[in-house]
């Protein structure tokens, strides 16, 4: 699951981004492009509001997230941005897990709450070519906004089944969403650079 595939750009105008590469701007001679990305803290390029806004609204649309083993159905849902911090993105996120309880069960269905820590950054990638000084707005490509990273989590579920533990949990995340969940950010990186801002790579 990835909230690469969500649409902002009826917020923003912005396009979406696929998985797996940088493809070269529209109307460039393909011997001209040449992909240089760099990967750099999202907080050096944006607010942090309008990050918050764009992580929530990404958020949103990577869950829920389904598990179904030894007949119980387990969902990740209602993702819900509690605090985010800067320098290198730090987002903690609170999820609502529910448990459909296997039929016949006398302790009915189950409910608690998710919280984990999600880190974040930006990669930008330019094109070469007359007139595309490097690392600059006109030589912009793309720049996505993805999560590289699922820190352990605190599971408040009280007689959950005995696989469902926050090392599950983390590892499950980290397999939806690591590398996965990413939205493009292109618009605020070109403000960035258009106003005169210096991408560093992230450290």
């Amino acid at each position: 699951m990835r909230f690469a595939a969500l649409r902002l750009a009826a917020i923003f105008g912005w396009t979406i981004l696929p998985i797996g590469g940088f493809a070269p701007p529209a109307g460039a001679e393909t011997s001209e492009f040449r992909a240089d990305s760099m990967t750099v803290d999202a907080c050096s390029v944006a607010p942090m509001e309008q990050l918050r806004f764009v992580v929530t609204a990404g958020l949103s649309h990577a869950f829920p997230i389904r598990e179904n083993r030894e007949g119980t159905t387990v969902s990740l849902a209602e993702p819900k941005v509690v605090t985010a911090t800067c320098p290198n993105l730090k987002v903690d996120l609170a999820l609502t897990l529910r448990e459909e309880a296997p039929r016949g069960s006398p302790s009915g269905p189950i409910a608690g709450t998710v919280r984990l820590a999600l880190t974040l950054s930006t990669t930008a990638a330019f094109a070469s070519g007359p007139g595309k000084p490097p690392h600059s707005a006109a030589a912009l490509a793309d720049a996505a906004l993805c999560v590289r990273r699922v820190d352990p989590v605190d599971l408040s579920l009280k007689g959950a089944p005995a696989w469902l533990t926050p090392a599950w949990l983390v590892g499950r995340l980290g397999t939806d969403l690591v590398g996965h969940a990413c939205v493009d950010v292109t618009s605020l990186v070109y403000v960035f650079l258009q106003r005169g801002g210096t991408l560093t790579p992230a450290r």
